[in-house]
């Protein structure tokens, strides 16, 4: 009978090392292996004969050699049980996440003869825990249930957020009115606050991830473990949060206490083991269980030996089949069962089963291994509640998306339509003869001025809100530097002069190219350039500078002389309408520039931020991917003529037909061409009769709004393209439908060009004498002096 209820002869240990869901690996006092079960074969991928004799440093990475001689020390002590995590490399060179505990082997003497090591592949575990919390974001990633608490530390204020299990691991039963990382500290045992503080700081430093264990005093006097990890969260490159988890690992480390002072082999792989373990005799009684057992069923371990092993399962006649399988086929893997705890709770678990046979090689009875997958299913089925909701929220948010690009598109036309008449009036009456007085001029610097303003407010706005939307494209190529900045040069330099600022451009590698969208890097930069000319002091400077970042990456740098921004400012830069206080000041600004900057450098996989020093200055700067010079074809640089060159003097009044639907519009562009004496305009309210009318007058070009009744400008043009009789003629886009997306589906679609409203006066001119070029025509020898 004692040999049945024990678990110490040679074939029990040998099925309960066969049964074990753990690599369980014998090593001699020289690192030799002695041993190998088929756990190890499974998880390393050697089989048995090819690493028994082999030096168990081939299952450890050359990283991780500082290792070899603590676990070389805990091979030769004595009373002893170690428990960490490291890496270990399986054949092929594959390499995994392992939870290791190693055991002395004792001779009868007491003496070390060897050690025992378990292996616990863990690498999956932890992958299936990063994706859990990449797909729920913010969700509580620690349940009271699992008696682990979290905590949030905003290093801004000071203050911790937690939950009621994160106080209750310092020993109060409420959670705690005010709680500080300080207090935290100050529950810590003495000897064990500066290396958690050392830790923290450290953590805060590298911002990287962090782990430690130390023993905290409860209010009651009593000394408890905890494990605290902490994750560090940073916004613009400063560390802003620490995430974190707290648990009490008390009964842990008392668990390992009682593994260390274990003397026998047999027990301590028993109760070193995660898993419920179990041994069944041949009539289904069972002779030993471990630890584990006891906390799964609730059960004392005098109470279940010689118990019916069934009676603690939700299904016992499904047991009794796996436990006549086992004994029939000698094992049985991954065989699915419920633990019936005695508090009523259950726990899913897979069964490992083996035999274990006598010495003549009879079935003596099973040895069973339990592994606990309560937690995993629930997991799995969080994950892919999360996913089915993360799919419907994606779904939602793409209509919505959707719907916001439709409603900015009407926007855009709407805002654009008066703002149109506004601003074009306003430029004829500037401009008008006679000149306006003093007085009328400095109105109508106003109203130009304000509705400009209003103009880049719109465009701003509506910009940064198609970004968001997802609904920007870029047209991502091999961009010139010097080019850029030779082109915002030109552009910046009258408004630096204006300020009375001086700017320096540093000068450029004409080889030096980066992967962009060239028209959004330009408004990047001008973006820059104006806000350090705005902000500046008065006789200030702009420096901008052009430097290698980093391995193929180039940072352009906008240094001011400005007064500078403090550290509360900066943090608050990338925020949209936010202008720092500056509301009130002389300046005009939007607060959306440098949110639609940080966007759309983002969308070209770049880097955008900003140093500052109080009363010095500030630089913002801008990091962008390097790319190669691109080839240019053979005859690539021949002259080629341009628009100015096709320009051919000639007689006669040119005919433009204006096809627009509203009437200040209309009478706009009327104003406009009365200063031009060689162009005769005709119109029509809708595109049915502008296609009769140019199929009639056949005029020199065309300008054709986007919004007209009945059929639209995309529709009139692929009428007008596929006639013989006004294929040839230009026809250029005059809408308020200014979004990028309208512009490219206006080019795409044959346009000559694509003018939006407001319109600019001069721009419109020179569009209007560049379509007037195709045709063989000109303006009249004096039109440009005609021009106020």
């Amino acid at each position: 009978m004692a040999a049945e209820r024990g678990i110490c002869d040679a074939a029990l240990l040998s099925a309960l090392v066969d049964a074990s869901h753990d690599a369980i690996i014998g090593l001699s006092l020289d690192g030799r292996i002695t041993s190998w079960n088929d756990a190890a074969a499974d998880i390393f991928g050697y089989a048995a004969p090819e690493a028994i004799g082999q030096h168990v440093d081939m299952l450890m990475p050359p990283e991780r050699a500082a290792e070899r001689a603590n676990i070389r020390a805990l091979a030769r002590s004595t009373g002893r049980v170690a428990a960490f995590d490291t890496v270990r490399v399986a054949k092929g060179g594959r390499r995994m996440d392992v939870t290791i505990t190693m055991s002395p082997i004792l001779d009868a003497a007491g003496a070390v003869i060897g050690a025992a090591k378990t292996a616990r592949d863990i690498t999956a575990a932890r992958r299936s825990a990063a994706a859990l919390v990449e797909s729920e974001a913010r969700l509580r990633f620690i349940l009271d249930a699992a008696q682990i608490g979290d905590w949030e530390l905003d290093l801004a204020t000071g203050t911790v957020r937690r939950s009621l299990q994160h106080d209750r691991c310092f020993g109060y039963d409420e959670i705690q009115a005010v709680w500080s990382f300080d207090a935290s500290v100050e529950h810590v045992h003495p000897d064990d606050r500066d290396v958690v503080r050392q830790c923290f700081d450290r953590a805060l430093h590298d911002r990287q991830d962090w782990r430690t264990e130390c023993r905290v005093v409860w209010p009651d006097g009593s000394l408890h473990w905890i494990r605290i990890c902490g994750s560090v969260k940073c916004d613009g490159g400063l560390v802003t949060t620490v995430l974190g988890i707290v648990m009490d690992i008390t009964q842990q480390k008392r668990i390992d206490e009682l593994h260390r002072v274990s003397s026998a082999y047999a027990r301590s792989l028993i109760e070193a083991s995660l898993d419920p373990l179990v041994t069944i005799s041949a009539q289904g009684k069972i002779t030993d269980v471990n630890e584990a057992s006891v906390e799964a069923t609730g059960v004392q371990r005098q109470d279940l030996i010689g118990r019916d092993f069934s009676d603690y399962f939700t299904s016992p006649e499904q047991a009794r089949v796996g436990y006549r399988q086992a004994f029939s086929e000698g094992f049985v893997r991954d065989y699915p069962l419920a633990i019936r705890h005695a508090s009523g709770r259950t726990t899913d678990v897979l069964y490992n089963a083996a035999v274990y046979r006598d010495d003549a090689g009879a079935v003596r009875g099973v040895f069973a291994a339990a592994r606990d997958v309560t937690e995993r299913k629930r997991l799995d089925q969080v994950l892919m509640n999360s996913t089915a909701e993360l799919q419907k929220a994606k779904r939602a948010a793409e209509l919505a998306n959707l719907a916001k690009s439709d409603f900015l598109s009407s926007m855009s036309h709407e805002l654009r339509s008066p703002l149109n008449a506004i601003l074009g009036f306003a430029q004829l009456m500037d401009t008008g003869s006679p000149a306006p007085t003093e007085s009328q001029k400095e109105s109508i610097g106003q109203i130009l001025r304000a509705g400009w303003y209003l103009l880049e407010l719109i465009n701003e706005v509506l910009d940064l809100a198609q970004i968001e939307s997802g609904r920007t494209s870029l047209s991502i190529e091999q961009v010139c530097l010097a080019e850029v900045i030779s082109d915002c040069q030109s552009m910046i330099e009258p408004q630096a002069a204006k300020a009375g600022i001086a700017i320096a451009f540093a000068a450029i590698d004409p080889a030096w190219h980066v992967r962009a969208d060239r028209m959004r890097v330009k408004q990047i930069f001008i973006n820059l350039l104006s806000n350090a000319i705005k902000y500046n002091r008065v006789g200030g400077a702009v420096e901008v500078s052009c430097a290698a970042a980093g391995p193929g990456r180039v940072r352009i740098g906008f240094q001011d002389s400005g007064m500078g921004l403090a550290r509360g400012e900066l943090a608050q830069l990338f925020q949209p309408f936010n202008r720092l206080g500056r509301e009130g000041g002389a300046q005009e600004g939007t607060g959306i520039g440098l949110v639609v900057s940080k966007r759309l450098v983002e969308l070209m996989g770049g880097r955008i931020g900003a140093k500052s020093v109080v009363g010095v200055g500030s630089l913002f700067w801008v990091e962008l991917d390097t790319a190669a010079q691109p080839e240019l074809p053979d005859g690539a640089l021949a002259a080629a003529p341009g628009a100015q060159a096709a320009v051919r003097a000639g007689p006669g009044c040119r005919t433009l037909l204006c096809v627009e639907d509203n009437p200040a519009n209309l009478r706009l562009v009327e104003k406009i061409l009365e200063r031009r004496a060689d162009i005769r305009m005709v119109s029509a309210r809708d595109g049915a009769r502008g296609i009769e009318l140019a199929r009639s007058v056949c005029p020199a070009a065309i300008l054709m709004d986007i919004n007209l009744p009945g059929l639209d400008g995309f529709a009139a043009l692929r009428i007008l393209s596929q006639d013989p009789l006004t294929a040839h003629i230009p026809v250029i886009a005059l809408s308020a439908n200014a979004m990028s997306h309208d512009v490219e589906k206006g080019m795409a679609a044959g346009f000559f060009r694509y003018l939006t409203k407001p319109i600019k006066v001069d721009e419109f001119m020179r569009t209007l004498d560049e379509a007037l070029c195709l045709l063989g025509g000109a303006p009249a020898p004096d039109a440009q002096e005609q021009l106020a």
